[in-house]
């Protein structure tokens, strides 16, 4: 076929998904010179290459029930991709034109699509004990270089490909200092430290290059600048540092009853260079405000700190059932934006520093509430059992939303929600070889107060978009009600040194809600 843009589109860009390709090993070392003293080394290496990032996505609804839409954002008309069958619920992974692919700086040559991600990870983990004491090291390290490449328009045409690239790297360092006393006080005490730097490159083409007014011959291909016939291109470093201390306290008030009680003070520090490096409207469209010109950075740097305390009052009911319940509270970071396509915030639109660094980072989000629960050991040690049930009240909840002025992904906060529910865990061991699981769990999250919650693309005044904000106060979000799950492990062995076995798992989710109110996306 020929795309919105009257070029020539190759033909499929592989024969069959996924065709993946992964080499992973493992190490393991322990060093026990004596009973004071031990200390465990892992390494993990990975390195996984698949042929495309998009292939396992299938089409679940078309507008004309027949074929998907392509919909071309600059001009707002609809084009019907007739090569596509929306009853055979896929998609087609086509190569993009030549005149196109040739646009994108970081493209493989052959414009083959993929998923890479190459991993590294080490921990050492040492305990020294001394008299009712025992002093503890976690000391780990991540290394993450991956990227995707693909076409992300749902059809055949190949309008709006995609192209990432992130490395990671992580360094944590974690003391802590447990007593074991005979009497019936015990305490934990501890420090956390974690090193993150983040760096990400996206470039994307998520507009056709048709004409616009005052433009007769449209977005020239290839594109004024470099040749580029990306839509942008963006560049983010991130980096931040967490510091934490942490302590317990645990009191046996008798035998059968515990109370324990603490906290965790959480301080993080998040800085990035935002950097804009280029998008194509400098030059279409150079009097639209919305999208930040070319060449500009911001420099965002924000701090968090919070202090989470809990409770746990526990009673061993008998020998095999433990009974308790819990106040707990949770605190998760804020962060900074790294969305593709990045709000006109320049200093030329009256922008003051202070200003952007809100506009482009979110707040942390926060939970209290309780849960009551009850694990037992049931049938001669045969069946373990593991029952929760939960009540927490969240305050501005961290929701992804899509932004249809600027067609990019942002992080905002809702003001806040309610996350109750009850989760059931059961292992039972039926003989020495085979093993029985089974999960349910059961939720409800529905959003207290979310009334600027942005719209849905096409949505109107009428459905409740008002000055690009709709009210989603009352709704029910994230995954469906429900879930289960069920598994059987069977192990045997055939001499004293191998052994057969095998396991097969099944799962069955509810159906999730609309994301953002939208029709047709649960």
């Amino acid at each position: 076929p020929a795309n919105q843009t009257g070029l020539s589109v190759p033909g499929r860009n592989y024969d069959a998904y996924p065709g993946t390709e992964q080499v992973v090993g493992r190490l393991t070392t322990v060093w026990k010179p004596n009973d004071s003293f031990d200390a465990t080394f892992k390494f993990m290496y990975s390195d996984r290459k698949d042929n495309s990032a998009n292939g396992s996505t299938v089409l679940i609804h078309c507008e004309d029930g027949a074929h998907p839409n392509y919909n071309n954002l600059l001009t707002g008309q609809m084009g019907l991709d007739t090569y596509v069958d929306c009853s055979k619920r896929q998609t087609v992974g086509n190569t993009l034109p030549d005149r196109i692919l040739a646009g994108f700086p970081r493209a493989p040559e052959d414009g083959k699509y993929y998923s890479k991600a190459k991993q590294k990870l080490f921990s050492l983990v040492w305990d020294y004990r001394f008299g009712n004491m025992t002093l503890s090291s976690n000391t780990g390290y991540y290394d993450l270089t991956g990227g995707q490449f693909d076409n992300f328009d749902m059809d055949a045409f190949s309008e709006t490909p995609v192209l990432q690239e992130e490395n990671t790297e992580t360094w944590t360092q974690e003391l802590r200092l447990a007593s074991s006393f005979d009497g019936p006080l015990n305490f934990t005490i501890g420090g956390f430290y974690e090193r993150e730097r983040r760096n990400f490159w996206q470039e994307a083409r998520i507009f056709t290059f048709e004409a616009l007014p005052g433009l007769e011959n449209g977005y020239p291909v290839p594109g004024p600048f470099f040749g580029f016939t990306s839509d942008y291109i963006n560049d983010d470093r991130n980096r931040t540092k967490t510091y934490s201390a942490f302590g317990q306290l645990s009191w046996k008030i008798r035998d059968d009853i515990e109370l324990t009680a603490g906290g965790r003070y959480t301080e993080a520090k998040k800085s990035s260079d935002i950097g804009q490096t280029f998008q194509y409207f400098d030059i279409i469209a150079p009097n639209v405000p919305s999208f930040t010109p070319g060449g500009n950075v911001y420099f965002v740097k924000k701090k968090y700190d919070n202090f989470s305390p809990e409770a746990t009052l526990s009673w061993k009911a008998t020998d095999d059932v433990l009974l308790y319940v819990a106040y707990k509270t949770g605190f998760l970071a804020g962060g900074i934006q790294n969305s593709g396509i990045i709000p006109n915030y320049t200093a030329a639109q009256g922008f003051t520093q202070e200003e952007y660094t809100d506009l482009l980072s979110y707040d942390p989000e926060k939970a209290r509430g309780f849960e009551v629960g009850m694990k037992g050991v049931f049938f001669d040690g045969r069946l373990n059992a593991d029952l929760t049930l939960f009540d927490y009240d969240l305050k501005k909840v961290q929701i992804a939303t899509y932004h249809v002025d600027t067609t990019s992904f942002t992080v905002g906060n809702a003001a806040s929600a309610i996350h109750r529910g009850a989760e059931l865990n059961l292992v039972f061991e039926a003989t020495d070889s085979l093993q029985l699981t089974a999960y349910y769990g059961y939720y409800f999250n529905k959003f207290d107060k979310y009334d600027n919650a942005p719209c849905y693309p096409g949505q109107t005044a009428a459905q409740g978009c008002i000055g690009g904000l709709q009210d989603l106060s009352g709704r029910r979000f994230s995954s469906g009600p429900w879930q289960l799950r069920g598994g059987v492990q069977y192990h045997t062995p055939i001499t004293d040194s191998y052994g057969i076995g095998f396991s097969a798992d099944i799962s069955h989710v509810a159906e999730a809600y609309e994301i953002n109110g939208q029709p047709n996306t649960a």
